[in-house]
């Protein structure tokens, strides 16, 4: 599996999410590309309205190969990138070709099962967002791998998730010593299979 990873942004993402799973990831050398989606520029406004800048579009980046494609929640950015076609093209793609899927929060519920991406697969995500979809079988989890769908509850396990991309990246011992090295005693933790 290539070690790099997309994390796609639509107006609404959920900051915290983004912004603690990228800082973990780049702090373990994991190249990480943030896309803006669903818009034409690079600024994108988050959940809370903090605008951050994208380092590309997804329309320019739609060829190119990730080991990881990762959706933050916020429910209004999570819907976003559920309903714009090329960026479920692109988690299709990505999915069918064996990358990992990471939708986080709500966007396990808004983006993969709204678009029958998950089959049977079991996932989590957040509050009661798993009832609005027949897809997928959800599972009351902190984090929940099923193949190559690994998904996250929500911001609560921010960290948590982030270092168990890195696990599934082969970096399981460098995720265990850099939880201890930024103190934080909750990792490693189980995955619900």
């Amino acid at each position: 599996m290539k070690r790099n990873v997309a994390i796609l942004l639509a107006e609404g993402f959920e900051e915290g999410e983004v912004v603690v799973v990228a800082d973990i990831l780049r702090r373990l050398y994991v190249p990480v590309e943030t896309l803006a989606c669903a818009q034409d520029g690079l600024e994108v406004l988050s959940y809370h309205d903090m605008a951050i800048r994208a380092d590309s579009r997804l329309t320019a980046r739609s060829e190119e190969t990730y080991g990881v494609v990762m959706m933050p929640g916020g429910p209004r950015g999570a819907r976003a990138l559920g309903a714009d076609a090329p960026t479920v093209d692109f988690v299709r793609r990505h999915l069918e070709a064996g990358s990992l899927i990471c939708p986080f929060c709500s966007a396990g519920a808004h983006v993969m099962a709204a678009n029958g991406l998950l089959g049977r697969r079991r996932y989590t995500c957040s509050g009661d967002n798993h009832l609005q979809y027949a897809d997928g079988e959800y599972v009351d989890a902190k984090l929940v791998r099923d193949g190559n769908i690994l998904t996250g509850k929500g911001l609560g396990v921010a960290f948590e998730y982030a270092f168990a991309i890195a696990t599934e990246l082969g970096l399981g011992k460098e995720a265990t010593e850099h939880a201890a090295h930024i103190y934080f005693d909750s990792w490693p933790i189980p995955i619900a299979e």
